[in-house]
């Protein structure tokens, strides 16, 4: 008589639900403090992507990634302008992530929007997987995806369309300029809060596996995959390298 393995105790506690207005909540309390500040972060943003010839969007995303994650999870919520250089130890692979995401989804809005929006949402977290997490470029597609899917894929489609909505001023000629510098630091910051509140730290991001409950969740590794489990942090990304590397400061 054959016998099977029973498979490891898993929690019976329900996931949380996503949250659009926390995302809100959370990004305006950083945005009110550091207005200015963030104003001037967006300039230079825009200044450096332009004398790049686009080069630098990767790395300076993965700048807001780090500039937004620090804030939100310091007491005061204030940014340190000096993060948003902080990720230009993923050079290559954020320059690589740039054309392998962001190019889809902007050929995609502008044949038809909704098959960019779909992109959108599914990669929609991809570079803080990339720069938080230390995740190869490809590898992020398929954890974005798993992410996205666990809370909801209808959820977070409505949660970017309601971004993609907030940012159509800055597609106002010339005004739209100025608009961006007010608008997009304020989205990013939504975005970013998003990720944080679905990084729950609940599930494998290689391989979906539980790691609520039973013996295994005690192990270094997923014991599915072999993933470090550490690697999750707090359950949010927030004591993984990119906030704690001497190297960063």
């Amino acid at each position: 008589m054959t016998t099977h393995a029973t498979p490891p105790t898993l929690s019976a506690e329900p996931r949380s639900a996503f949250d659009i207005a926390n995302c809100f909540s959370d990004a305006m309390e950083v945005y009110r403090r550091n207005f200015w500040l963030l104003t001037a972060a967006w300039i230079v943003t825009d200044i450096l992507i332009l004398f790049s010839l686009f080069i630098l969007i990767g790395p300076l995303m993965g700048g807001w990634v780090v500039l937004s994650m620090r804030a939100m999870q310091s007491d005061d919520k204030r940014i340190d302008f000096g993060d948003l250089f902080r990720a230009f130890n993923r050079f290559g692979p954020l320059v690589g992530l740039f054309f392998a995401c962001t190019i889809p989804i902007v050929i995609g809005s502008f044949l038809l929007v909704v098959p960019g929006m779909l992109l959108a949402t599914a990669w929609m977290f991809t570079y803080p997987l990339v720069v938080d997490q230390r995740m190869p470029v490809f590898k992020s597609f398929g954890s974005s995806w798993r992410m996205v899917r666990r809370h909801g894929f209808g959820r977070l489609f409505g949660f970017q369309l309601i971004l993609f909505l907030l940012t159509i001023p800055t597609f106002i000629p010339y005004l739209g300029i100025v608009l961006a510098w007010l608008i997009l630091p304020f989205t990013t910051l939504v975005w970013m809060a998003a990720y944080r509140q679905c990084m729950d730290g609940q599930t494998c991001l290689d391989c979906d596996y539980d790691l609520r409950g039973g013996p295994d969740v005690e192990m270094a590794r997923c014991p599915e995959c072999g993933r470090p489990i550490g690697a999750l942090g707090d359950g949010c990304g927030l004591n993984n390298p990119i906030t704690n590397d001497p190297a960063l400061h």
